[in-house]
């Protein structure tokens, strides 16, 4: 799969992401949200929400909010002289809201990561799961929050 990443001061990254990574990096996702979501008990009869409720309504309100807007075409810088990387290793992590994915290439300097928060993970795990089905890759992830398209 190839994937085209803006970062915040324009610069574009372009990397091929080979099913197994696509695949690791979906069901890490999932692992560490569902490990960083645990049931909340609401209101004065403290009804319990399960963990798979909370994350179905998240990653269902984080597709419906609005995107920043994409950069112009002209700010955009292009990085490595427009080629594209093949992604060898990626490594997610989480600290509470903040979440940080390293794109490992073969070349380390040709690597990058991205910062980024709760809301767009989700958003980076539904375009990974859509773009794989796109792909015929069958990428399975073992998430009943997730709707029934990207299972």
């Amino acid at each position: 799969m190839w994937a085209r990443l803006i970062d915040s001061n324009d610069l574009e990254f372009r990397v091929w992401i080979t099913r197994r990574l696509c695949s690791q990096a979906c069901k890490t996702i999932v692992r560490i949200l569902e490990e960083t979501t645990p049931p909340t008990d609401i209101g004065k009869n403290q009804i319990r929400l399960s963990s798979e409720a909370i994350l179905a309504e998240e990653h269902e309100s984080s597709l419906k909010k609005p995107s920043d807007p994409a950069p112009e075409k002209k700010n955009k810088k292009k990085n490595q002289n427009g080629l594209i990387e093949m992604c060898y290793s990626i490594e997610i992590a989480s600290n509470a809201e903040n979440w940080q994915i390293k794109f490992i290439s073969q070349n380390p300097s040709k690597g990058f990561k991205i910062n980024t928060d709760r809301q767009n993970i989700h958003r980076i795990l539904s375009a990974l799961l859509f773009q794989s089905k796109q792909a015929n890759w069958s990428i399975e992830v073992q998430a009943k929050w997730l709707n029934e398209q990207l299972r």
